[in-house]
Order: C-alpha cells, then structure tokens, then sequence
C-alpha cells in the first residue's frame, strides 16, 4: 500500500475538544498525568509500580476466558508475562460491535498494538502487552446491534434487552447470512466466513462471541482480549464499588473536574450520578439508587438497607456493574496499566476523571488518542488526481468540491465579477456619504446594498448551475470519490466495516495498517491499496 500523511488539524469531522488534545495536550495538563510521549510512558512506570494488583487472579481469569485452540504462543506468552512485576499493558476498550462494528474498532485494537511494540522496543527492560477490553455489560444495544459493508447496513434484530454481552445468539443467523452473501465466495471471503461461523458454534452469548472474532483476528499479534463481566475480577474491584455505594465518591469528584474543564471553554462528556452503578442479575441491568436510608433498584421492587447491599456485594460481587463513570476505575484496577488508548469522545471522558482515580488510591493512565485512518484503492485515487484535485482536497465538502472543479473548468464574465466588486464600492461610499446628512438614510442605503448583492449571486448561481449540468459526468465522479472517504460527511473509519478491505487484502491487511500506525503520530493516514 501507498502511505499518504494529511495532518491532524485538517480533519474537520474531528470536534475542536479532539484537536485541542490531540494537537495541545499540554492545555489539559492540570486534568491529566502526563502528556503522552515515549518519556512520560517510561516515568508512568515508576509511578505505576506504587499501585500494585492481584496479577495471579488476573492472569487465571485471562487463561481460563480463553478457548484452548485460541491460546497461540504470542497470547499465551503475554498471560504468562503479566505474572512479572516488570509487565506492564497498553489498553484499548470497545463495545461489542457487530462483526466488530466500524474499521475504527480495528484501528484502537492496532495502535494499542503498535504502542506496546513500540514501548518493548524502547525499553527492553520491561515487557508491554496490549490489551483490549471487551465491553458488553452496556445496554445501549442500538449502538451495537449493525454494521456497514459496502455501504449496505447489516443489523441485528432481536426483541431481547438489557445487557448486550449476556444476549443470547438468538436470531443473529440472518444478519450472518446476510453478510455472507455480502462478502462473496472468493478465498477471503471463505476466511472471513469461517472465523465467524466457528466464533459463533464456541460461543453461548453475544458478548462471547464478540471477543472469540477478536480473539481469532489477532491471535498472532499477541493482543489478549478480557471480559470484565467476571467475578473473581469484580471481587478485586469491590472495595471502590463499596466506597461508591457508601460516600458517592464519584459524583463530588468528576462534577469537580468538569467545573475545570468547563473554565477551559470545553462541556462535559458523561455527567455523574449520585451512585453510578446497575444490578446485573440475569440480562436485566438496572440503576442502583439511594433513597433516604435505603438503596432501590430502579423500575424494580428490591430495597437493601446499607448492611444488606454491602453483603450482597461480598457475596455476588458480578451483580455490581459500573456505569460510564465507574469503568474506567474498574479497569486500572484490574490491570497494571499505563497507558489507555481511545477515540476523542472517549478521551473527552477520560480526562474528567483524574480527582476520581486520585479518591479511589488508583493510578490514573496517560491517556492517547488513537490513530485515525482511511483506506482508498489506486483507481479511487487515480480519478482524483485525473479531476485535478490535491490530497488535501478531500477535507472540503462535496458541494465545495464540485463548485471548485465547476469554476475551474468553466469561467464567470468578467463582468459579473468586476461589477459585483464596482456595486459593492459604490454602495459603501454612498452609505459613508449619506451618515453625515441623515444617519436613517443610511439604513436604507445598506439595505439596498444588501439586495444589489443577492441580485449577483443569484445571477452567478444560475451560471454555476448551467455550468455544473456540462460537468454531470465529472461531478458524479466527484460525489462518488469524496463520499467512499467521507459517508455523508462523516469519516469512513465511523462507518465502514474491516471486511470490505480485508477482503481484497486478506491476512497482511492488519500488519500493513500497523506498520504505518503509532498513536504517538498524530496524523491523519491514508492507506491506497493497489
């Protein structure tokens, strides 16, 4: 593949609060650990070596998450490195999406991988595993339940409800069906159709079979793929679900870190309340809430005194399930992590939670955005270069483009223009003239200016029209170009699904997207297949 650079800032799906961290980190320095650099991550070791875990229950729970056939010599390395206190992990986090959702999912899953490469290389003193949490406790099933190929939406549907990851496979053979007949007979196609039907026949739920298809994806990159809707891990989590039940912690510290971020000019991400933890029994997920001296399960009948919660807790610790708030306490918990890798909405988050982390005695990670990316093939490129357009062309939108390519083919009289500029000027030093006679005829004059104006674009409107109507062909080129990168205006990463590449790449797809990844490189790549 051709690799092309376009920078950070230049994206403008990208939120400003995105370009602000990315580009200016420096701005939250008050709000985060550290700025993120290969030199923060090294100092991030010494700091993280204070908060220590139970890597034996750890690494047990990971070993025992994992079927046997999926235990390849780079994962089980990696499990078995995290046994050593001079093991570290680089962590990524993601809801189980639908044949693994938009590329986005795939792209945190490789710049977490290239991060711990790159961090072994550094600093061979010390070993880095990546890791990707798999979400599922979530009950935002809308968010989940589909995906893109070629543009077609593949969805899910299914009457169930309440936590995704606990949802049986129930119904999903005719979203598989429909994305076999999507993806074709060739030999990637059949790959891609294995991985899928053997992920589902080792798999009693949804959220299993979402991380088994992660699992077979990247089983040679040694990534190790963890559910945290487990209970020897929420065990070791119990004390901070305590002290959230008991002092609601997390309200008072994340409401202090949004007034800061607030006077930054920035809104909040995910605002807290008073308890931010579910009951999990079953699939039902439901708010735990405190009302007077009792704590109620919303929209059920369950009412515990403190005693009876805290023994509850002791005694079914999986039936604790944090909310957005919670989570990423729950995970630096767990993990002797250094460094989460995310979106900019999820940094957004992120960065709300540092007084948090300090509250509950957690260490706090250095927080890095992950790579952004967009795959094109060479006869996509080659009509944008034919059409005369530059790689930066792209951040326009559609209707700038074809305006841009209209008037470059296609040239106003120059007499629309020069008088457009002659009116303007004659209408300003009249208003100038006509302010120390009567200001109120001023008004007037502007007014008049203002229609004068309109009169011309509307002239030059009716011209660009006619002009486009020569250049269909070319424009629709254009729409069809600009709309594979950006879907409706928005990225292509948000959108399309991995297998539309992978079907032409295969296998190299996921090293050929690493090599050129590093989450430390801010820039936008742009990957042109042959």
């Amino acid at each position: 593949m051709e690799i092309k650079k376009i920078p950070f800032e230049e994206i403008r799906q990208f939120s400003e609060r995105d370009k602000a961290y990315t580009l200016n980190p420096e701005i939250f320095k008050d709000l985060i650990e550290d700025i993120p650099s290969l030199e923060s991550l090294r100092k991030k070791i010494d700091s993280r070596s204070k908060f220590p875990i139970n890597r034996e229950i750890l690494t047990k729970r990971i070993k025992e998450q994992y079927p046997a056939e999926l235990l390849s010599p780079s994962v089980e390395k990696n499990i078995t490195a995290l046994k050593n206190p001079n093991c570290y992990t680089v962590t990524t986090a993601h809801q189980p999406g639908l044949f693994t959702g938009p590329l986005y999912y795939i792209i945190k899953i490789l710049s977490t991988i290239k991060l711990s490469e790159v961090l072994n290389e550094s600093y061979p003193d010390f070993h880095f595993v990546p890791c990707f949490i798999s979400g599922g406790e979530d009950h935002d099933f809308e968010e989940i339940n589909h995906t893109y190929l070629f543009g077609n939406k593949l969805e899910w549907e299914t009457d169930q409800e309440g936590s995704c990851g606990r949802m049986s496979l129930d119904g999903i053979e005719a979203s598989i069906e429909m994305l076999y007949t999507k993806l074709g007979s060739s030999d990637n196609a059949e790959e891609l159709k294995s991985l899928i039907a053997k992920s589902k026949s080792q798999s009693s739920s949804y959220g299993e079979f979402s991380r088994n298809l992660v699992k077979k994806l990247f089983k040679d990159h040694g990534l190790l793929v963890i559910s945290m809707d487990d209970a020897q891990l929420k065990s070791e989590f119990a004390d901070i679900i305590e002290k959230e039940l008991t002092t609601e912690f997390s309200h008072k510290t994340v409401s202090n870190q949004i007034a800061k971020i607030q006077e930054l000019g920035f809104k909040s991400q995910a605002d807290p309340r008073e308890i931010n933890l579910f009951y999990l029994t079953g699939n039902d997920r439901r708010r735990i809430v405190k009302e007077n001296e009792h704590y109620t399960i919303a929209g059920g009948t369950e009412k515990f005194t403190q005693e009876e919660i805290l023994t509850e807790l002791k005694n079914n610790p999986e039936r604790f399930s944090p909310n957005v708030i919670m989570r990423p306490l729950y995970q630096e918990r767990i993990l002797p992590n250094l460094a989460y890798i995310g979106g900019g909405g999820e940094i957004a988050y992120w960065i709300e939670r540092k007084e948090q982390f300090k509250e509950a005695s957690i260490s706090y990670p250095i927080l890095i955005r992950r790579n952004s990316a967009g795959i094109i093939d060479r006869k996509k490129m080659k009509v944008w270069d034919d059409l005369g357009f530059k790689l930066s062309d792209f951040n326009y939108t559609t209707d700038q483009l074809k305006k841009q390519f209209t008037l470059s083919s296609n040239t106003l009289p120059q007499s629309l223009i020069e008088g457009k500029e002659k009116a303007s000027k004659i209408y300003e030093a009249l208003a100038e003239d006509v302010l120390s006679i009567d200001p109120s005829i001023q008004k007037s004059v502007l007014a008049e200016a203002q229609k004068n104006k309109k009169s011309f674009e509307m002239i030059e409107s009716k011209l660009i029209k006619h002009f486009k109507q020569k250049e269909e062909v070319s424009l629709k080129r254009i729409a069809k170009t600009q709309d594979y990168l950006y879907p409706n205006d928005g990225l292509q990463e948000r959108k399309a699904n991995f297998m539309e590449f992978y079907l032409r790449e295969g296998k190299g797809l996921f090293t050929e997207l690493k090599n050129e990844l590093n989450p430390l490189n801010t820039d936008f790549t742009l990957f042109i297949m042959e």
